[in-house]
């Protein structure tokens, strides 16, 4: 995806969070399946920081419809499909034959605790949250507040 085309997604999806999208939707000719959904609730995540969390998302019946990543702070638009949105290279996004959805996040920071949703693009909109918690603390923001690491060493 280009840049002009990866705004225009990130654009368009702000719009669906915040609930304006819905006659564009319709006017594209978008239908509705009413199977669709995310069969599970999502499960809440803890990850060391320092290291990679992983949040997972069901879903079925997806036919030609996207799935998007949402970081709840700022309403930010992390990731459709497989493409990133937000400039942070730490963000990925896999999948396992089209149902099951990971946002990863590499060297997690404290900073990345936060509520994340998983949101398909349909008229309504169907989502599901989960919080990631992020406990410890990373090595090199030891170092800022003048901390020692592990070893002993600054």
């Amino acid at each position: 995806m280009t840049g002009a085309a990866a705004a225009a997604a990130a654009v368009w999806w702000t719009a669906v969070v915040l609930g304006t999208a819905r006659g564009a939707l319709a006017s594209r000719g978008m239908e509705h399946s009413q199977g669709l959904v995310i069969v599970e609730k999502m499960e809440n995540v803890t990850a060391l920081a320092a290291r990679s969390a992983k949040i997972t998302c069901r879903t079925t019946n997806l036919a030609d419809r996207k799935v998007a990543w949402i970081r709840r702070t700022g309403a930010a638009v992390l990731a459709v499909h497989t493409t990133r949105i937000s400039p942070d290279t730490r963000i990925r996004v896999t999948h396992e034959n089209g149902r099951t959805w990971h946002l990863h996040i590499d060297s997690v920071r404290p900073t990345d605790q936060d509520w994340y949703t998983c949101q398909v693009n349909t008229p309504n909109v169907t989502q599901q949250h989960a919080f990631l918690e992020v406990t410890g603390e990373c090595r090199a923001e030891r170092r800022v507040r003048g901390g020692r690491g592990r070893n002993g060493d600054e």
